[in-house]
């Protein structure tokens, strides 16, 4: 009786199999999500941006980075909103974001204005921030048991998929198996947020509000920011090519 006990115990102390095919599908829509993003920090050298030129296309990166930091501005200070209609806002950015590949397509075949460009690209900024806020969202909303091990080895294997696309050729089929990558990532988000018990939604709306970062901790945010944008901006610096 004691060895029956001991092992049901320990059955009960494990990952549930729900639980398990939750944090499976969790890395794997997060690890789209990852390559979209790296598909955005590499994209001067990528068919997304192979009609223009490289100086152009760095220009193009950094609309879409400013486009970025407004979007995660305007959720922390419309917060509430955003996690009221977080599916919602995540479906209708991500597929706006795909504009960039409905641009490479034009670019591809007619002359398109540049002022599309600049659309398409600050789209893409809204979108990817909008659907990273999301899914940090999702993730804070699911037990933390595994949660660490889903984002690692969604990140690993968004890494594999960045370069799937990246070397993918034709461009023709490039361009399609990027468009894949958010619209895979999205499909999941909306799937596993279903999922989410309504007492979890309800407890984060009536959260108390964290207070605001210390200076050490704010230090720390902000170095990493600029180790991020110092290895972009040296990566970009090195070559065209």
């Amino acid at each position: 009786m004691q060895v029956a006990g001991s092992s049901t115990a320990k059955i009960q102390e494990g990952t549930p199999p729900a639980l398990l095919s939750t944090y499976v599908l969790a890395g794997i829509g997060f690890g789209c999500m990852i390559a979209w993003d790296l598909i955005g920090i590499f994209s001067p050298a990528l068919s997304l941006l192979s009609y223009e030129s490289a100086s152009q296309s760095i220009i193009l990166r950094a609309v879409s980075i400013a486009a970025i930091a407004i979007a995660y501005a305007v959720c922390k200070l419309q917060a509430d909103w955003v996690f009221e209609h977080r599916t919602r806002l995540a479906v209708v950015a991500t597929v706006l974001s795909l504009t960039v590949v409905l641009n490479a397509v034009l670019h591809r075949f007619v002359d398109a204005p540049d002022t599309f460009a600049i659309l398409a690209w600050v789209l893409f900024g809204i979108g990817d921030g909008v659907l990273c806020i999301v899914w940090c969202a999702y993730l804070s909303l699911i037990p933390t048991r595994r949660t660490g091990v889903a984002v690692a080895g969604g990140a690993a294997m968004g890494t594999v998929l960045f370069v799937m696309a990246a070397t993918a050729s034709p461009i023709g089929v490039s361009l399609g198996v990027i468009a894949f990558l958010p619209l895979a990532s999205l499909a999941m988000l909306v799937l596993l947020m279903r999922q989410v018990p309504s007492e979890k939604t309800e407890a984060a709306k009536t959260y108390q509000k964290i207070p605001a970062l210390s200076v050490r901790a704010s230090l720390s945010v902000g170095a990493h920011g600029t180790v991020y944008g110092f290895i972009s901006a040296c990566m970009y610096l090195i070559s065209p090519e």
